[in-house]
């Protein structure tokens, strides 16, 4: 038997339609409720055939942490007070004057199915124009287990909270960590928040090298914090025949600024 829409259901599956027409030009400054911030995410990843996970991005409550370890009621308490989250938040993180997007959410088969659920804590950054680049800023290694943020701004400066659960090697041991990282447009990348800064930093030198090939080529980064006012930079570049050594002096007060 063949079965007709009708009046109804034809201008409800042309409003639907329209509705997901709106969806795909949905811009950060309209995002104005978890389902906005959702559907935001999903219409930057989600492809059917290239990204289908995306499909099953879920926004973090806050307490997933709970069903990943054994406390007692008292220390759930206790910990609670400690991993205060958002689930999403706009402000301007790169000082351009513009929207920026942060999201703390996962991906599962379904909500709360932790031995398959992935975590990212997203970052929607300006560009020029109307563009926008995402980053996900949970280091590596670390997406198995819950994690979220806060936003804290301080002389007017924004910076990120992470706060990110990791695996417990003994039941004495505090399976919680918290860094603070801030955008540099020097670098074009977060960076940890140091709070005495580089000048005051028990590092003196950095020195970092890299094999080539087994005919002892290499490249050499050496990075002094003490010989001068500004850090000086020296990179190394050793082939089979010559040697090429150059000398950076960075802008460094605007790099940490």
């Amino acid at each position: 038997m063949k079965r007709y829409l009708s009046k109804a259901a034809i201008l409800l599956t042309a409003l639907l339609t329209s509705g997901l027409t709106w969806a795909q030009d949905l811009t950060i400054d309209q995002i104005n409720s978890d389902d906005a911030a959702l559907l935001y995410v999903k219409q930057m990843n989600y492809d059917a055939k290239q990204a289908p996970q995306w499909k099953f991005f879920y926004l973090t409550t806050g307490n997933e942490w709970q069903s990943y370890y054994n406390f007692s009621n008292q220390q759930i308490a206790a910990y609670e007070q400690q991993t205060q989250a958002t689930k999403w938040f706009k402000t301007d993180l790169n000082g351009d004057g513009k929207t920026d997007l942060i999201v703390s959410g996962y991906i599962a088969k379904r909500p709360g199915d932790w031995a398959t659920a992935t975590f990212k804590i997203l970052v929607f950054l300006s560009e020029q124009g109307k563009n926008y680049t995402e980053v996900n800023i949970l280091p590596e290694n670390s997406d198995k287990y819950p994690a979220y943020f806060n936003q804290l701004t301080l002389n007017n400066k924004h910076y990120i909270q992470l706060s990110r659960w990791l695996i417990q090697n003994n039941a004495s041991e505090l399976p919680y960590q918290q860094d603070t990282v801030t955008f540099s447009k020097y670098w074009g990348s977060f960076l940890n928040y140091h709070k005495r800064g580089m000048r005051s930093s028990d590092i003196t030198s950095i020195n970092y090298k890299v094999m080539e090939d087994l005919a002892g080529s290499y490249h050499a980064l050496n990075i002094d914090l003490l010989s001068s006012k500004r850090p000086i930079w020296k990179s190394l570049l050793k082939t089979q025949k010559r040697r090429y050594r150059i000398s950076i002096k960075p802008d460094w007060p605007k790099a940490c600024g």
